[in-house]
């Protein structure tokens, strides 16, 4: 959480908008269809690579049978200055309860330039690309050059994602997949198996799932730790996705504190992710953290030999840059509904 002033010039060049007056609304549709999920990698990497500027706010509220997320920033993108207001809501039973999507929510996307609102569009698909996106980002430096197999733990809508980055940035072969709701795991087994070049195996445990694995994401809503020193080999990479509230937990704090630890916001992630579960138990501290993403970018590696587990709870500056992305694919595509707001 990133309160500095911004260091862009004054008078930045704006990115590309549509006439005055015009707001653009873009689906989950448009969504994926503007956000490849490889195109996303490369504009973090550029956005992590540029991020002593950003301006960034994170805040929330928790409400009976979830929570909320605010998150907003102002940053660069590939193609301009932008900020990004992102209101996600998080009902983890919401399937089961209501047929609905367990994560639900709008983004504004406004001109840095002017101040003009460009764009409302769908924050639950772009929260999957982009969290899909900043696992590449790492696991192009930290993942095994020669990493063939994947365990994906947790096979709701950000599985297909996470496989997707990962098959970007390693010639991933074999993926096992786990996870507690049979229906999911089979509906992923599916979908997955379709992908050329992939064969795909539906494990009946974590410890199955993560046999042999080279890569392994987590990508649940559990509140009890559930991957331990015992089941991951060194050199292993491990994406830690699901933990985004302090109730959530993936990681063992043992196998925290025995792994090479990146996280995207230290701060973030000592409040609410897997980080902050080991810090509580006192088998870490922040100095133990080895670095961030933009670390990871500039460095272009992790030390070798030990497993490293990216801490990911998600920053704005993702939002940013890929609610950017999509923007300017839309204008130059002139697709997408729009409306119009004052007299």
């Amino acid at each position: 959480m990133n309160h500095s002033p911004s260091t862009a010039p004054a008078h930045a060049p704006p990115g590309p908008s549509d006439h005055p007056g015009r707001i653009r609304v873009l689906s989950a549709a448009d969504v994926y269809r503007y956000l490849p999920v490889a195109d996303c990698i490369d504009a973090l990497e550029y956005a992590f690579s540029n991020a002593e500027g950003v301006q960034s706010f994170v805040g929330g509220a928790v409400a009976p049978a979830g929570t909320f997320h605010i998150k907003a920033a102002l940053a660069d993108s590939p193609i301009g200055q932008y900020f990004a207001a992102k209101l996600n809501a998080n009902f983890p039973r919401n399937r089961e309860r209501h047929g609905l999507p367990t994560i639900q929510g709008l983004l504004l996307l406004s001109s840095a330039f002017d101040g003009r609102p460009l764009a409302i569009m769908d924050s639950g698909s772009l929260t999957v690309v982009r969290t899909a996106a900043a696992t590449g980002v790492v696991a192009r430096y930290a993942a095994p050059p020669a990493a063939r197999r994947c365990a994906i733990i947790g096979c709701g809508a950000q599985a297909l994602a996470q496989l997707g980055a990962l098959r970007a940035v390693r010639h991933i072969e074999f993926v096992s997949a786990f996870d507690v709701d049979a229906g999911a795991l089979d509906a992923f087994a599916a979908a997955a198996g379709q992908q050329a070049g992939l064969t795909v195996e539906a494990a009946h445990s974590v410890e199955q799932c993560v046999r042999d694995a080279d890569v392994i994401v987590t990508c649940t809503t559990a509140r009890q730790p559930f991957l331990e020193v015992s089941h991951v080999r060194p050199g292993t990479f491990v994406a830690a996705v699901g933990a985004d509230n302090r109730g959530k937990n993936e990681i063992a704090p043992a196998l925290m504190a025995r792994a090479t630890v990146v996280v995207d916001d230290v701060q973030q992630c000592a409040e609410i992710g897997d980080l902050h579960h080991a810090l509580v138990a006192g088998v870490m501290t922040r100095a133990d953290v080895w670095g961030t993403v933009a670390d990871v970018v500039r460095y272009k590696h992790v030390p070798a030999g030990r497993v490293t587990v990216f801490d990911s709870t998600g920053v704005p500056l993702e939002d940013v840059v890929a609610a950017a992305a999509v923007y300017g694919r839309a204008v130059a595509d002139g697709s997408g509904a729009s409306i119009t707001l004052g007299s």
